[in-house]
């Protein structure tokens, strides 16, 4: 850590702007990062402040800026500065994004969650499903926390109850039921607890679709002279033709793209299974376009970066505000439906299923081991069902007499 004494302002900005070039910010951002912290050293020179400190900002931010009218927008650029000074002045270095918030736990709870997570690599779950299971148990000692119970041994019926409650999202319900009877079986607990949480209620839904020409039409709404156009279509045709989860097409790297043989191989993240598919050749010129025009110079291997400086690898979320963005921009009917990546998917797999494609085709493509796995996606259309409809009996007895008049 830096001499809280001694660091000028000067230093840190000499530091920070070396950062930004760095991690390739473009140079007329550097400037308003510049100026903005010109405006702070003016404003600790008026004051007689030789050496920056963390309160500094604070306070010029409440005397000069909060009362100022602009915009939300420019206000938070100016907290953004002032958030990189500090991690500058505190010796973090480049921090990319503001830290999630704290999912730390208490001492008494920490070790059994290591524990658990230790067996639940073990049986081999899959790193999503890991990570799900991991907030899950950070969620529930939190709540523990909050009622006044600080260690499992402490736990009773009632609190467990209302720790249970206060996690909002059933979801996460079964990894709960699953930890708690990993504590009964390490002697952690005496009680078997999982008995306690609810059954989560999953009601069967039936998918999002969308149809063939709603989907070119999404397809052609996207603005490929935008900043990030070329990336959101080669992600959308992604999505749309090859039923890619978002999370996947995130995580593309090159190496899962073989130009050559025109394929795309990857291992699914939330499955598991491999997944090796044709990169036809609308697929291959985007992708193509974006890499050769629009993806920024960087030597990281994943395909898809964010389109602002620092280009760092995508999230889920990109893909997803991608897809929404374009859906809504191409003026479809959304009312009542969702509009994500899951809903190209589904598409995809009811067109073909419409279109008299095998389902163990579509499961291949989906990614899919079980044999009814595209029962979630895939809506049959109404008039293939009527083909499958057995003929009416022929009446007899009564019934045919009431139809015939009879009474």
């Amino acid at each position: 850590m830096p001499d809280q004494k001694s660091v000028t302002l000067l230093k840190l900005k000499k530091e920070l702007i070396q950062q930004l070039h760095e991690n390739n910010y473009k140079p007329s951002t550097i400037q308003l990062y510049s100026e903005h912290i010109n405006q702070l050293h003016k404003y600790m020179l008026q004051k007689n402040i030789p050496f920056y400190t963390s309160k500094i900002p604070i306070s010029f931010y409440r005397e000069k800026i909060e009362s100022k009218e602009i915009s939300k927008h420019n206000k938070q650029f100016y907290k953004t500065v002032f958030r990189r000074l500090d991690d500058c002045y505190y010796g973090s270095g480049y921090v990319y994004t503001v830290p999630r918030k704290d999912l730390s736990v208490s001492d008494n709870f920490h070790p059994y969650i290591i524990s658990y997570l230790d067996y639940c690599t073990k049986i081999n779950n899959s790193p999503l499903t890991i990570k799900t299971k991991e907030r899950t148990a950070h969620f529930f000692c939190g709540n523990l926390a909050q009622l006044g119970c600080h260690s499992f041994t402490e736990m009773t019926a009632p609190i467990v109850l209302r720790a249970t409650f206060m996690i909002k999202n059933q979801e996460f319900y079964p990894e709960l039921k699953d930890m708690l009877r990993y504590l009964l079986a390490i002697s952690c607990v005496m009680h078997d607890f999982s008995t306690l949480v609810p059954k989560s209620h999953n009601p069967i839904c039936v998918p999002t679709t969308y149809t063939t020409e709603e989907i070119t039409k999404l397809e052609k709404t996207v603005d490929k002279q935008t900043i990030s156009g070329k990336r959101d279509y080669a992600m959308i045709l992604l999505s749309s033709r090859l039923g890619i989860r978002a999370g996947d097409i995130a995580s593309l790297k090159f190496s899962n793209l073989d130009f050559d043989n025109n394929r795309i191989v990857f291992t699914q993240n939330k499955t598991g299974n491999h997944s090796d598919l044709l990169m036809i050749p609308e697929i291959k010129s985007a992708i193509q376009d974006y890499i050769n025009n629009e993806r920024p110079d960087s030597p990281l291997e994943a395909v898809f970066l964010c389109a602002f400086a620092p280009h760092r690898e995508i999230s889920y979320s990109v893909v997803s505000f991608a897809v929404k963005k374009n859906i809504i921009h191409s003026g479809i009917n959304i009312s009542g439906k969702k509009h994500g990546p899951q809903s190209l998917r589904s598409s995809l797999a009811t067109s073909m299923v419409n279109d008299g494609i095998d389902y163990n085709s579509v499961r291949r493509v989906l990614g899919h081991e079980g044999p009814n796995a595209i029962s979630n996606y895939a809506k049959l259309d109404l008039n293939r069902l009527r083909l499958c409809a057995l003929p009416s009996p022929p009446t007899s007895g009564n019934f045919k007499h009431l139809l015939e008049g009879g009474e």
